[in-house]
């Protein structure tokens, strides 16, 4: 059916007594398309109505998505500088110079030197300024020159790199190195393009201690088996004793933009040719079949050790660097490694309908897969995964960004946050803290920028206000602990400053150098730190012969400007497809009733998924199998391989002597420490006695310290078998 203008306006005439308001015309063009296929000519508009399930209050919700109030814009972009300055001043004046804020009790935060292997803390935090070095080149997009130059002062004169730390070659990589380059390229352009941000007397203090940096970290190549770097070093001795044999393909592959510019700057080819290689050599090892790489490799034998391939963890930036690399360098192998991949995901780990903008299906959603089979291996997506939108943008494909999007955006209003992983089956968490991540609000900054839509504005405030009204308290920012209830753990990560709030401030920001002029000449790393181009290839690959380099023609242009009037006054996508994708994850869904659910579903759910990634686990793999644990909130768990008993009488009268098997998945644990070895368990209650041992009583309560009127509340149980059940870690929660 065409409606033609006389009968459209009869038709809103008709309408608007029912509705009592006036809708855009937009709207109502979008949903005349819609009907062209489906709708009777001789419908009425009640019908029209009931087609798509429309009411005055949806209505009115999708029609305020059309446009954009700039008093709103301005009041959101000073939202986002007051909420950095917020959490920065508080950690410049509770936390500096340790690496990260406690933003509920208002304390620094360092590594957690008496349990080394805590690695959820350890990998990042290495006793270098981490918050304030991050921070850098948000101090630059904001246009705080005098807080600049005060920071610079602060790094030059304190940052120090020869510490007794074990860190993660990645984090120590992507937050210090990048921002340190970053702020040395913009310290020494003559154009000064993000106002003055020339520090008196600089002498390359940025660029050496970059440098030094990477010196450190290149000790993790010293692999006399391949190419593949070790996970960690320490800074001080290089790479650990007691270092893990494994390292995930993100974490190894995705070196280049740092190390890349830092062999620009310096005119030594030895970081990126390392950042390369090990680049190609993951690429090298795909399945011949599939196309697919996993997410982790042993990195003596070279061999693949995990076999999920998705688009998460794990994965994620090795593919966001192919693409950013060749925008860089103009490697032509980075290109073609990342087409190949591309094809390769699409093939396999893309479901739903075959165009994302058109046709019949379920919404696309991009799942985790068996590399060698293509296989599905789990139902649950990731919180990291939002970021593959972003680098869609820049690869022109815009319809399936517009969509990968719109799932996340649709989790977000489930949830008022993003659960570190969703499962689209159980509609659930499987993990349900949040950190503060910002690849959903980058996603929606990318997006906002190549299609100008309104609707991507409305997604911004949506997060930036949830951020605000959820995880504010006395001193910053806090971790989400549960995206149900809404209770906060007292960590607030770097990246919440360098990234999480710098990308929303640049969403509402037009005025701003990166969303004019400088559009196309930065490339933003994976922890939002900018890199320029300027002029294509001014930065070039010291291991390509320039006449590779010529023919380069990336139209990252040409389509967004195709896209910015096709989606400017419309919704990105059917009014029809959203419904059909906020029932798919379930967006009515009660929270409250969510909480009974998930205690039974989500995250039994997702402990077993671990499980059945390892597969049958002998002895000597459960340290580094519990290590995984923490992902789960799961702390403070050990193992003890001793014998502490052979018979029940040699505990006394008050406990028993359990003996775990150890042919199988089977240990036991008090919640604090896993047994492999004989334990004496004590007995928790009256009438209990060996024989009959009452296993659920058994785990080990955790507690928290809680000042300012919070109780501490205990976590929740997880019977991972017989004889292993689990308490998770308590919370302090205002009761």
């Amino acid at each position: 059916m065409k409606l033609n203008f006389q009968s459209f306006f009869s038709f809103l005439i008709y309408l608007e007594p029912i509705l009592c308001f006036s809708l855009d015309y937009t709207l109502y063009s979008q949903l005349n398309t819609e009907l062209n296929d489906d709708i009777n000519p001789n419908n009425s508009p009640n019908s029209i109505l009931n087609y798509f399930k429309l009411t005055n209050e949806t209505l009115k919700d999708y029609d305020s998505l059309l446009y954009f109030p700039e008093k709103e814009r301005i009041r959101l972009k000073n939202l986002a500088h007051e909420m950095f300055t917020f959490g920065y001043d508080h950690y410049m004046k509770h936390a500096y110079p340790l690496d990260e804020l406690d933003p509920i009790h208002c304390r620094g935060r360092g590594p957690d030197h008496l349990r080394p292997e805590n690695i959820n803390v350890n990998d990042a935090l290495g006793d270098y300024l981490l918050t304030l070095v991050d921070s850098l080149t948000t101090l630059i997009v904001m246009g705080n020159s005098s807080e600049f130059k005060l920071a610079s002062k602060l790094v030059m004169e304190n940052l120090n790199f020869d510490k007794n730390s074990t860190v993660q070659v990645f984090e120590a990589t992507i937050r210090l190195i990048g921002s340190l380059l970053s702020s040395h390229l913009v310290t020494i352009d003559p154009n000064q393009p993000f106002g003055d941000m020339k520090i008196d007397n600089y002498e390359n203090e940025f660029l050496n201690l970059a440098h030094d940096l990477a010196v450190r970290l290149l000790t993790a190549f010293n692999n006399d088996y391949n190419i593949l770097p070790y996970p960690r070093v320490n800074l001080k001795i290089g790479v650990p004793l007691n270092s893990f044999n494994h390292t995930c393909t993100s974490g190894a592959g995705s070196l280049l933009l740092e190390f890349g510019t830092l062999s620009y700057l310096l005119n030594d080819t030895i970081y990126e040719k390392v950042a390369r290689l090990v680049s190609e050599t993951i690429f090298l090892k795909k399945n011949p079949t599939t196309g697919l790489v996993g997410n982790e490799l042993n990195i003596k034998t070279g061999n693949w050790q995990g076999l999920m391939s998705g688009l998460g963890a794990g994965i994620d930036s090795y593919l966001e660097y192919l693409l950013k690399g060749f925008v860089l360098f103009g490697n032509p192998k980075d290109l073609y490694m990342f087409n190949e991949l591309k094809k390769s995901i699409k093939k396999y780990l893309r479901h739903g309908r075959g165009e994302c903008l058109r046709g019949k299906g379920h919404h696309p959603i991009y799942i985790n897969v068996n590399m060698n089979t293509g296989s599905t291996a789990n139902n649950w997506i990731d919180s990291l995964q939002a970021f593959y939108s972003g680098v869609q943008v820049l690869d022109n494909d815009l319809d399936e960004a517009v969509c990968f999007h719109a799932l996340y955006f649709a989790i977000w209003k489930k949830f008022a946050v993003l659960p570190e992983r969703f499962n689209w089956n159980l509609k659930l968490p499987d993990i349900y803290f949040y950190p503060l991540r910002p690849e959903f609000a980058e996603a929606t900054y990318f997006l906002y920028r190549a299609t100008k839509s309104p609707f991507y504005l409305h997604a911004a405030k949506l997060i930036i206000e949830n951020l605000n009204n959820i995880t504010r308290v006395k001193c910053g920012f806090a971790t989400v602990h549960d995206v149900l209830d809404k209770s906060l753990e007292d960590r607030m990560e770097s990246f919440f400053l360098s990234e999480t709030l710098k990308y929303l401030y640049l969403t509402f920001d037009k005025e701003n150098y990166l969303n004019n002029e400088g559009e196309i000449n930065y490339v933003f790393t994976t922890e939002g730190h900018m890199l320029p181009i300027k002029t294509l290839y001014q930065i070039k690959s010291h291991l390509e012969p320039e006449n590779q380099q010529e023919n380069f023609n990336y139209p990252r242009e040409s389509n967004k400007n195709i896209y910015k009037h096709k989606l400017r006054y419309n919704l990105p996508m059917k009014i029809s497809y959203f419904d059909q994708l906020f029932e798919m994850i379930g967006l009515s869904d009660n929270l409250t009733d969510l909480l009974v659910k998930s205690q039974e579903e989500g995250f039994e759910s997702a402990i077993n998924s671990l499980i059945q990634q390892w597969g049958e686990i002998t002895p000597e793999q459960f340290q580094e199998f519990f290590d995984n644990f923490q992902q789960f909130g799961l702390h403070h768990i050990w193992h003890s391989l001793d014998e502490h008993c052979s018979s029940n009488a040699e505990c006394g009268p008050d406990a028993c002597c359990l003996k775990p098997n150890l042919t199988g998945k089977r240990a036991i644990t008090d919640g604090s420490h896993i047994h492999f070895g004989s334990y004496c368990a004590k007995l928790r209650r009256n009438g209990e006695t060996c024989s009959h041992f009452d296993w659920n009583m058994h785990y080990y309560n955790f507690h928290c310290p809680c000042d300012n009127g919070l109780t501490c509340v205990p976590g929740g149980t997880v019977q991972l078998h017989p004889l292993i059940i689990i308490q998770t870690e308590a919370t302090c929660k205002a009761v």
